[in-house]
């Protein structure tokens, strides 16, 4: 109850300390619209057959927007829960998308839409003059329209609902937001907006936490996967990337292995053998989003690029009160160098014999005994 208080407390601030000011740069937010719209008709190869548009919302009527957007996401992440908990955890989710929004595309009302209080609140946050303020407001829409123009195309909300799982839903979110911050970033450029503008990102220029880092990962991985595609193929692959979505965020954090990749025999051998163990659930391929997200958060982002720059698939699951996983590297070194930090972590086995490009890991106060279950019962060969 404590929360919900809080949340509504929240709602309650936003919307009695959001400006009246005429003449707020909110309110001549379609005019900028139809500025920023033919640029990135011409960036991105393609044309809205219906203008995009823009709406300022109150705090209720976003949330409830808000809502509807994310519901089908939250739906199957939180399958069993009462209809109550689920009211809980939309409505949280609305919350954050509204104190946290500059301007949000939505793919159920199919407007962009702005919230005078968050946008404001975020101005603040990011400490924007208030010279610059426009032109923030600017680059935000270059980006949300991005996101209309593409949804127009290729149905961005049929594409969140149909992800088979967690991991391609990350991955598409990447690819969406990459194309985003990209060509939103050009039409920003052609618009003049001063650098230390469009400089301003997701997850911000110094993430401190996973939240943050998981923002700013998915962001610079998605843009730099976009600009790949760009450079290989030119917009038709970079279409083909919402078109034909990579289906685990290994493909987007290191693009040159899509669209022609394949799962590798070693991963595939490695996920019966873990499921042939005895664990209660199919064994699922780990998502190298959230190692990198993990190890940044532990190590630093040096750290993090060292071990995964190499880094090609694995497979995890849980057994009783343990993490088990096999994960493999383009070679030798980058197994060594992933065993060598891993064996650092408390309550961690190890497994990795030299010349192996895989790694068996066993996290959990039961390692000792699972990994040798593991290796008894799995015979997982390494090599």
């Amino acid at each position: 109850m404590r929360t919900l208080r809080l949340a509504t407390a929240l709602v309650v601030l936003l919307a009695a300390t959001a400006p009246a000011r005429a003449d707020h740069p909110v309110t001549r937010a379609g005019g900028l619209l139809t500025r920023v719209t033919p640029l990135v008709e011409e960036v991105c190869g393609a044309n809205f057959e219906k203008a995009p548009t823009v709406k300022e919302l109150s705090v209720p009527e976003a949330m409830a927007l808000f809502a509807k957007d994310v519901r089908p996401q939250l739906e199957r992440k939180y399958k069993g829960v009462t209809p109550g908990q689920m009211r809980f955890i939309m409505r949280q989710a609305a919350v954050n998308s509204v104190q946290s929004c500059v301007a949000r595309y939505s793919v159920t009302g199919k407007t962009i839409v702005l919230v005078r209080a968050g946008f404001d609140r975020q101005c603040r946050a990011l400490s924007i003059p208030r010279e610059q303020i426009e032109a923030f407001l600017t680059f935000a829409l270059a980006h949300e329209c991005v996101h209309a123009l593409d949804d127009a195309r290729f149905d961005l909300g049929k594409l969140f609902r149909e992800s088979a799982d967690e991991e391609a839903l990350r991955a598409v979110n990447m690819v969406v937001e990459g194309r985003g911050t990209h060509f939103g970033d050009l039409v920003a450029a052609r618009l003049r907006v001063p650098p230390e503008i469009r400089a301003h990102v997701p997850g911000g220029a110094a993430p401190s936490g996973e939240h943050e880092w998981l923002l700013a990962l998915s962001t610079r991985f998605g843009r730099a996967f976009v600009a790949d595609l760009l450079k290989r193929g030119g917009r038709n692959l970079a279409d083909r990337a919402l078109r034909e979505p990579p289906a685990v965020t290994h493909l987007v954090c290191q693009p040159g292995r899509w669209p022609d990749a394949r799962r590798s025999k070693l991963t595939r051998a490695n996920q019966k053998a873990l499921t042939a163990f005895g664990a209660p659930a199919t064994a699922t391929r780990m998502s190298e989003l959230l190692l990198r997200v993990r190890y940044t958060c532990l190590h630093g982002p040096a750290t993090a690029r060292t071990l995964f720059g190499g880094y090609r698939d694995g497979v995890q699951v849980v057994v009783g009160t343990s993490n088990v996983a096999v994960l493999e590297f383009a070679d030798a070194a980058g197994a060594r160098r992933y065993a060598e930090r891993s064996r650092r972590e408390r309550m961690t086995l190890v497994r990795w014999r030299e010349g192996d490009r895989a790694v068996l890991r066993v996290s959990g106060k039961d390692s000792a005994e699972v990994m040798a279950r593991l290796r008894k019962a799995a015979k997982i060969r390494l090599r």
